[in-house]
């Protein structure tokens, strides 16, 4: 008759993998890397994107839907990046050493 498998210790196991024993497998799915959680940014609702932005909510929807910032539409609800925003408002300022066309 064949023996059932030994259970193995996790810390053994992932020493005898050459990592520590509290590391993850993978840094992605560790919520407390400072690698990929710096790429990862959270979405900002219309209301915080209004704020952000000091405009009205409905006016920051509004620009939205006809693309004038960029956005992202989940379901019927519009989230924003902050960096997003902030690049767009960077390009719309008219600086002095740029002349109008």
């Amino acid at each position: 008759m064949e023996q059932p498998p030994q259970l193995v210790d996790s810390a053994r196991a992932a020493e005898s993998l050459g990592r520590p024993a509290n590391t993850p497998k993978h840094p992605r799915y560790d919520r407390r890397s400072t690698e990929v959680g710096s790429l990862w940014e959270p979405l900002r609702t219309a209301a915080e994107a209004a704020g952000y932005l000091r405009l009205h909510p409905k006016t920051v929807v509004r620009m939205a839907r006809t693309q004038m910032i960029p956005a992202i539409r989940i379901g019927k609800q519009w989230r924003f990046r902050i960096s997003d925003l902030t690049a767009w408002a960077a390009s719309q300022v008219q600086s002095a050493r740029q002349p109008f066309e």
